[in-house]
């Protein structure tokens, strides 16, 4: 059943965000990403959120510079 919405992606993505960033809050950080990508048609939130995530001298900035990215590209050719 969770598979059908998409949650086992989202979870996966999330992990993997969270794992790779280590914020000091994890639970406010995980709380911030599942708000932003529950709402697909605002990508540009999540986008923001990745980026902001990371300070830019850790390397797990250009991973989540590269995310955001095909998170904007994804929404935009779902628009056409």
């Amino acid at each position: 059943e969770m598979d059908r919405a998409g949650a086992i992606t989202y979870l996966k993505d999330a992990l993997a965000v969270l794992l790779e960033v280590r914020p000091a809050d994890p639970l406010l950080f995980l709380s911030a990403y599942f708000k932003h990508a529950a709402q697909p048609e605002a990508t540009q939130g999540l986008v923001l959120h990745l980026i902001r995530a990371c300070p830019r001298s850790r390397p797990c900035f250009h991973d989540n510079l590269h995310s955001a990215f095909s998170a904007l590209q994804r929404a935009e050719a779902s628009k056409r």
